[in-house]
């Protein structure tokens, strides 16, 4: 049988295994496949598979509540794991369980980096500090990947969504509206539906519409006519 089928069958059988929940089987049969695999790895496989090949190694380590040695696995073969995002993922994973939140943070950070549009790794970062009830705690958070992070717009969203209505709150509101009316973005004023189960930040948010509409008005009415 060639080393391709024999890396088919025992890949199934790990599969099977893993859904089982038999971690000492699974960790066995991950251990065959690699021997198949031979000390150039990257010559049998392609990269992209290598690279689901040497996750699925980090599912088994979760599942066995061996987080240490996940995350040192990560580490120890980052050459493999090639996939940037799932990698440090799978690193935000491991270390939260281990209780290394600083750790965490910094490969949130990492995947910011990435993509600096993502709410998912604000939110994370803000669980992973612990600041997620705290008002002010999360409007130093913000604020700081706000100066960081110039380019995005998702941390001033998120501070929409996160902190509660003041003058503060609405002037963010507008600051986060005014480019996207400007560009006549038509997913705004569904985006901004979340907002209305908070009586005081519907209010402000029919304030900033308002003003921005006498503003344009007023533009109008200053602008020269073509006559």
């Amino acid at each position: 049988m060639s080393n391709a089928r024999l890396l088919t069958n025992w890949t199934s059988y790990l599969v099977a295994a893993y859904f089982a929940k038999d971690w000492d089987t699974s960790l066995e049969i991950w251990d065959s496949i690699v021997e198949i695999l031979g000390d150039d790895p990257r010559s049998m496989c392609k990269v992209n598979e290598l690279n689901e090949i040497f996750l699925f190694r980090v599912k088994i380590f979760v599942g066995r509540e061996d987080y240490k040695k996940g995350i040192k696995f990560i580490i120890k073969n980052k050459k493999y794991i090639v996939d940037d995002y799932r990698r440090n993922e799978a690193l935000v994973d491991l270390y939260m369980r281990a209780g290394q939140t600083r750790k965490a943070v910094e490969c949130l950070e990492e995947l910011l980096k990435l993509n600096s549009c993502n709410s998912k790794y604000y939110k994370q970062i803000l669980h992973a500090e612990g600041v997620e009830e705290d008002q002010e705690k999360i409007r130093e958070t913000l604020a700081k990947y706000e100066e960081v992070l110039p380019k995005s717009n998702t941390h001033t969203r998120l501070a929409i969504e996160l902190l509660d209505a003041s003058p503060e709150w609405e002037e963010k509101l507008a600051q986060y509206m005014r480019p996207m009316i400007i560009k006549g973005v038509p997913s705004l004023i569904n985006e901004m539906r979340s907002l209305y189960n908070d009586p005081a930040k519907t209010k402000m948010l029919g304030n900033v519409l308002l003003a921005m509409c006498k503003s344009m008005e007023a533009e109008m009415t200053l602008a020269p006519s073509d006559d």
